[in-house]
Order: C-alpha cells, then structure tokens, then sequence
C-alpha cells in the first residue's frame, strides 16, 4: 500500500512540473514525460504582429524548459524571406508564407553522456504548404560532433480553425547527444505557420536499457523467492 501511494506522489508531481503547452496545439506530444530531468520543450507560437517584425526576423520563445545554456540561448528566427506578413490565424496569430520559406531553430538540451538525442517538432499550419527538414549535418558536426540520422515526417490532419489547420509532426536523432543543435523548417507553397512546438529527450543507448531492464527484472524475481 505504501509503494502506491509514493508511486501516486510521484506521477502527480510529474504531470505539476509538465508545461503548460497550448492543448489545442499541442496534437501529438511526445511519449516520454515532460517533466524528465533529460528531456527540453520549447514552444513557439505566432501571437503578436511584433513577432517577429517583418519582414522577418527573431521568433520570441514564448515557453522554455531546460537548461538554456546553448551559445545565445534556444531561439528560432526566419530567415532570408522578404515580403512576409501575418495572417489571419486561429485567433491568435499566424505568419503567412507567401511563396515558401524557412525557419532556423537552435535547441538547448541537458548537457549529459547519453548517445542518443530523440528531437520531435509539431507544427500547426495551413493546409496549403508542405514541410520538411535541413538538420545542418556539417554545421552540427564542427560546432559539437553530433550527426543527424535521417527525419521522419507524419501529416497528422486537422488541428484548429478557422481558418482550417492542420498538423505535421517531424522526428529525427543526434548522435551523440550534443549540448545544443541547429536545425531549419523548410516551407515551400503559400500557408501560414501558427505555433511550433519542439521537444527533446537524451537516453542511453538500447543495450544499456536492456540491461537495466534486465537487472530490475532480476531484483524483483530474487525478492519474490525470499518471501
């Protein structure tokens, strides 16, 4: 009875600690906990026409967990996109791509020994652009040593409106986990992006998890057998 109820503790302070994401953006959180001690959310959304000013320019991070000591800190800026403007959004904001674009993030993460970097971006956008990704292999390799493997990207349908929104959902990994990436959204077609939302997680590599696994396993058979 007491494991439970210090199991019940524990999960009631994770869910405290997780940050408060916008839920009507937030369509396909991560599978891991928000709250883990190796895990960084950092949210970006379009809500003021002073970010960023136009006609581009510095994303206002506007929710951050981790340990924010990336060079220059986690910041996302548009780049190299004359002739944008806002959009009508869902309320709140949204910048319109008028002929595709792209946006470069760079992403703190807690600093460790872990081999394995899990990074999983959501955006919230507009039907008519599609996504994809740049994770800057060579420039990630010289500023830490870490390289990308490959991105995997998932439509995941309609998210909010109007006008109508939709979601895509981007994962990749870093090998090793560095103390920071860079990474760019490359957008082609005419849309608008409302919010982008990036969480990451460093984990050790599977063989250690098995074996951790295994040694739980092990503990918990041998007290079975003394009771």
């Amino acid at each position: 009875m007491n494991l439970r109820i210090a199991l019940s503790r524990v999960l009631l302070i994770a869910i405290c600690f997780i940050p408060a994401i916008a839920s009507a953006d937030d369509f396909a959180p991560p599978p891991w906990l928000r709250s883990d001690p190796f895990a960084v959310t950092a949210e970006w959304e379009f809500s003021t026409p002073a970010n960023p000013t136009p006609p581009d320019g510095l994303l206002t991070n506007v929710l951050l967990k981790g340990s924010d000591t990336a060079p220059g800190g986690t910041s996302a800026a548009i780049v190299g996109d004359a002739g944008l403007g806002w959009g009508i959004g869902t309320g709140d904001g949204g910048w319109f791509f008028p002929d595709g674009g792209s946006i470069r993030f760079r992403m703190d993460n807690v600093v460790d020994q872990r081999p394995i970097k899990h990074l999983r971006m959501q955006v919230t956008h507009t039907p008519g652009i599609s996504l994809a990704l740049d994770a800057l292999p060579g420039f990630n390799f010289l500023s830490t040593g870490s390289i990308p493997g490959p991105a995997t990207i998932i439509p995941h349908g309609p998210v909010g409106g109007p006008p109508l929104h939709v979601g895509t959902v981007i994962s990749w990994d870093m090998f090793p986990n560095p103390p920071w990436e860079d990474f760019m959204l490359l957008i082609s077609g005419a849309g608008e992006i409302d919010q982008i939302v990036v969480d990451t997680i460093s984990i050790p590599e599977p063989a250690a998890i098995m074996m951790c696994a295994i040694a739980m396993l092990s503990g918990s058979a041998f007290r079975r057998r003394r009771n």
